[in-house]
């Protein structure tokens, strides 16, 4: 990938599809290019309920 190009990828949460049960709060990128998202299972900013997960090719 180069600096300044957007690429768009899709992906599914398991082999045969399925739901996350938890509200999307954002997406992130370290250093490496890993990509990661944040969830919570409370729509609202509050709560303890967070987690991040890496996103990994199937």
């Amino acid at each position: 990938m180069r600096p300044g190009i957007w690429e768009r990828f899709s992906f599914q949460l398991w082999p045969t599809g399925g739901r996350l049960v938890r509200f999307i709060k954002g997406f992130g990128e370290d250093e490496a290019g890993e990509i990661y998202l944040l969830s919570s299972t409370i729509l609202g900013p509050t709560g303890r309920t967070g987690d991040v997960r890496r996103l990994t090719p199937p």
